[in-house]
């Protein structure tokens, strides 16, 4: 169950997000799920921490100041999970897209005879760039394996290619016989796209939940870091020796 809308919490941080990200289906979700448990981490426990500190404020013995380190010692436990979650997501998410790849990019094998690829690949080759071009394309929206293998099933510069040509060529062969492989990989690589666009957001989150000191004379703003350090030092004083 994905948790309610908290509006202390950035809406990009929300789990949902992923489900309205491209190519995003039914068929689809169970390769980007971890994608969506992270998230759901990461939610929840920004959540947390602003609860924290609201129970923090309620206690009689703490000042502000105590107030705010007990929330960030919580928060600085919670993004250190949080982070091992996302990370974990995006390695994951990762070797998938790697693993597809290597499938939508692996060499064709020619289905046509010897005699027959030669002619087909010297026919090509003797075409304009424009025309040869046109004639692949149209030969693999065809679903024409003879063709599209005699041609991409044999070193590039047979058929007049380049490699890079050869090679999205091969790609557009894959994807027009696999769609659910193509479709995959678009929610795949959109998932890990969108979880590093948004990943800062869980320190930015946090920080904004712990909030900072005020001083009510100076003005001055204290970071909960801040805070420790002058406490450490003023404890110091009570076991100087003299």
């Amino acid at each position: 169950m994905l948790p309610e809308i908290d509006t202390r919490v950035s809406p990009s941080l929300h789990p949902k997000c992923i489900e309205h990200l491209d190519a995003y289906t039914e068929s689809t979700a169970p390769y980007v799920a971890s994608a969506i448990g992270a998230l759901k981490s990461v939610y929840q426990a920004v959540a947390s921490v602003h609860d924290a500190r609201a129970a923090a404020s309620q206690n009689p013995v703490w000042n502000e100041a105590e107030q705010l380190i007990r929330t960030d010692d919580l928060a600085q436990e919670k993004i250190a999970v949080a982070a091992k979650v996302l990370d974990a997501s995006m390695t994951e998410l990762g070797k998938k897209s790697d693993e597809i790849e290597k499938t939508l990019t692996q060499p064709l094998v020619s289905k046509a005879s010897l005699s027959m690829s030669q002619e087909i690949r010297a026919h090509v080759k003797s075409m304009e760039t424009a025309e040869r071009m046109t004639f692949i394309r149209q030969a693999i929206n065809q679903g024409d394996e003879v063709t599209v293998t005699a041609l991409l099933g044999a070193p590039s510069y047979l058929s007049g290619l380049d490699q890079e040509m050869h090679g999205v060529h091969v790609r557009m062969w894959h994807e027009k016989n696999s769609p659910e492989l193509a479709a995959r990989l678009k929610a795949v690589q959109g998932t890990l796209d969108y979880l590093g666009r948004n990943c800062g957001l869980l320190h930015s989150e946090m920080t904004k939940a712990v909030g900072t000191l005020t001083d009510s004379k100076t003005g001055q703003k204290f970071t909960p870091y801040q805070l420790r350090e002058a406490k450490k030092a003023s404890e110091a004083a009570f076991y100087a020796k003299n």
